[in-house]
């Protein structure tokens, strides 16, 4: 370790051994014409710049605006992309106005030239023969010599004399010092030395390898970027802003994510935890079986206007070619509570959490009922969930809900009034499927049956919320149950839902209430789960009676 830390600074010390040093008698010029700024110390005249070659000259400048003027003079250090070609001259200085007294030709190489601007002259030399050749007292003796005419001792007074800094230490002093602290011979010190920079070389050309395969489906083949960015929440945290509508591109995307673990298994396919892009996301993946099911449900994510905070953020749609099959990917935000169904079997709900999901529930459901009215015919179309269940029901960080699936889902066209049925055959969840639908009752040529349907449901799944609820002091994996738990067998089939739920006329069970506010949501269960699907209440009269709810028992008012 040791011999590491001289080679690094035997590498320090051969950076700056080869730089030129020049005089320099103030920050201003420094600032301006060097590549580093002067040494200066505060309140002191002169200073000292390192100007690492090729082509950096140390420069002293004498100039008289007038006949009876102060002389202007100054020493600083020019960087070399202020030198350009010029054909009457080698070199030329440039400067930032055509008034300024630098503005003029430096001559190469250690030659001097007069050249006149308006009332005064300007005198000027370049030199990088030596440090500190700019040095004010031997130039002005030379150039008095030189024009004793015009620069003679009667003509005007010299600049103040300076001290000039101790030499530095050369290069070869360094080593020799470096090798005999080290007792190493010197050879052995430039081995150390270059070893070391071939390390550094290398790792740095490692590091800008990944980096670059890292990103190299990023910038060049995703559109939208800032987006989509947006839409990827962190493994601690949910996306709650709102990053605009949802964005399908294909054959783009799979590429740059990294399957981590399967967390579920739908109706559908499978559900992951991968990575994109460095955050976490949810990827549904679909089987070439399910690809119409996939073409469907990705139709509804895209639909305008359809971002919503208590929707499942939809990120993007695209394919991958396994070598053996192609999968059909849905890349969506990722919430690491997990479903309603998961969440309530765990942990504990409380009045004020109890209320927070059922509004957000009954708010994003509201959501996707309603018909919104866009601007270039970017309309929101009324859409039906058809299978609302906990399971189908994520939990954000914050402790609201948002829905998910809309796999089943069908649209209403209010300029053709036709409902958009998906063509398959697949159908809701028996345990959540309303009267009308068990005993095929249901007009499916009429939108406000699937709504209806979609409130019945919805009804049920505030009642597994409200149970948790009532039976916080029961273990976990005890305290949650599924509607129905006590009537239906496991996977009931539609004779035997059909005859619990239609002939029978039951529905879950309802305490006796403890408070007003108990009181008033078996009421609004009660008006979700009617038998008759028209005098159920709308998914917008759910959210305003929870809304009024959280007001007056929480004093938390909800739009």
């Amino acid at each position: 370790m040791i011999v590491l830390l001289w080679a690094l600074v035997g590498f320090a010390v051969l950076g700056c051994g080869s730089c030129i040093k020049c005089h320099c008698d103030d920050e201003r010029a420094g600032n301006r014409f060097s590549l580093v700024p002067c040494n200066i110390t505060p309140g002191e005249k002169l200073g000292v710049c390192e100007c690492p070659p090729p082509d950096a000259k140390c420069v002293w400048l004498y100039g008289m605006g007038s006949p009876t003027a102060t002389p202007d003079i100054h020493s600083f250090c020019v960087a070399p992309h202020l030198l350009s070609r010029r054909p009457s001259s080698p070199f030329a200085l440039t400067a930032k106005s055509s008034s300024d007294l630098l503005k003029g030709y430096c001559t190469y190489p250690e030659q001097y030239n007069r050249h006149r601007m308006g009332w005064g002259r300007v005198y000027r030399h370049c030199c990088d023969d030596a440090d500190f050749c700019n040095n004010f007292e031997a130039e002005w003796k030379l150039m008095a010599e030189t024009w004793p005419h015009l620069y003679g001792p009667s003509s005007t007074p010299a600049p103040p004399t300076t001290t000039a800094p101790p030499p530095a230490m050369t290069v070869e002093e360094w080593m020799d010092r470096l090798a005999e602290a080290a007792s190493l011979p010197r050879w052995a010190v430039a081995v150390v030395f270059f070893v070391v920079a071939g390390l550094l070389f290398v790792v740095f050309f490692a590091f800008g390898f990944l980096m670059a395969r890292r990103y190299r489906w990023g910038d060049k083949k995703i559109e939208a970027d800032s987006e989509i960015g947006n839409d990827v929440s962190d493994t601690d945290s949910d996306t709650d802003s709102d990053p605009g509508p949802p964005i399908t591109i294909q054959s783009t995307v799979a590429a740059g994510i990294t399957i981590e673990r399967t967390i579920g298994r739908g109706r559908f396919g499978t559900v992951c935890l991968a990575t994109w892009r460095g955050g976490p996301v949810a990827v549904k993946i679909f089987a070439s079986r399910d690809s119409m099911s996939w073409a469907r449900e990705s139709d509804i994510y895209s639909t305008a206007m359809l971002h919503h905070e208590n929707l499942l953020g939809f990120i993007a749609s695209d394919t991958l070619d396994t070598g053996t099959q192609t999968e059909f990917w849905l890349i969506m935000d990722y919430h690491h509570l997990g479903s309603l169904y998961d969440y309530l079997n765990i942990r504990p709900v409380s009045q004020l959490q109890l209320m927070a999901m059922m509004y957000s529930i009954a708010n994003g459901l509201t959501h996707l009922h309603l018909e919104l009215i866009g601007t270039n015919n970017q309309d929101k179309p009324s859409i039906a969930h058809r299978d609302l269940k906990s399971k189908n029901i994520l939990v954000k960080r914050n402790g609201e809900c948002c829905i998910a699936d809309l796999g089943l889902a069908v649209r209403f066209s209010s300029d053709s009034k036709t409902v958009d049925i998906p063509a398959n055959e697949k159908v809701g969840t028996i345990r959540y499927m309303p009267p009308e639908i068990l005993n095929g009752t249901l007009d499916s040529a009429r939108f406000e049956s699937f709504t209806r349907g979609d409130i019945y449901s919805c009804g049920l799944v505030l009642w597994e919320i409200l149970n948790a609820f009532n039976r916080a002091k029961v273990p976990p994996r005890e305290r949650h149950r599924l509607p129905y738990f006590d009537t239906m067998p496991d996977d009931p089939s539609l004779e035997e839902a059909r005859a619990v739920v239609c002939e029978a006329g039951v529905r879950p069970e309802l305490p006796a209430p403890s408070n007003a506010m108990m009181s008033s949501l078996h009421t609004l269960l009660r008006e979700c789960w009617a038998a008759d699907a028209v005098v159920r209440l709308t998914s917008l009269r759910v959210k305003k009676k929870l809304a009024a709810l959280s007001s007056q028992y929480f004093g938390v008012p909800r739009s």
